[in-house]
């Protein structure tokens, strides 16, 4: 889905994105707070999305890209209905072995099919 994302002018979501962008532009630190915005209006920030907002904000791409790669809320891929976190620390691993192996069967940070 992320190879076939393209940005429509004539979406509304775009529309919602553009009029995001505007009102924060000139507010330091408008960043993390447009690309939040971002996210709830797409669902995640595929890289046409990211390069679009950095190219609006004037900020570098790779500033942006660091911003998303960093912070666990934001996904470059589309994600489920449901988000499920598990905690697979080191004393989970160890106390828990039959949890482990249960998550280590699920692609960590992918969707089911269900």
């Amino acid at each position: 889905m992320q190879e076939c994302f393209e940005l429509n002018e004539q979406d509304k979501r775009f529309m919602r994105l553009r009029q995001s962008i505007e009102e924060l532009r000139q507010q330091r630190g408008a960043l993390i707070t447009v690309l939040h915005q971002a996210q709830e209006i797409y669902g995640f920030l595929p890289e046409k999305l990211q390069e679009h907002i950095a190219e609006e904000l004037s900020v570098p791409l790779s500033e942006v890209c660091g911003v998303v790669s960093f912070y666990s809320y934001f996904s470059m891929k589309p994600r489920g209905k449901y988000l499920i976190r598990v905690c697979l620390g080191p004393f989970l691993i160890v106390s828990v072995p039959k949890l482990s192996k249960q998550f280590d069967a699920i692609s960590r940070r992918e969707a089911s099919d269900d």
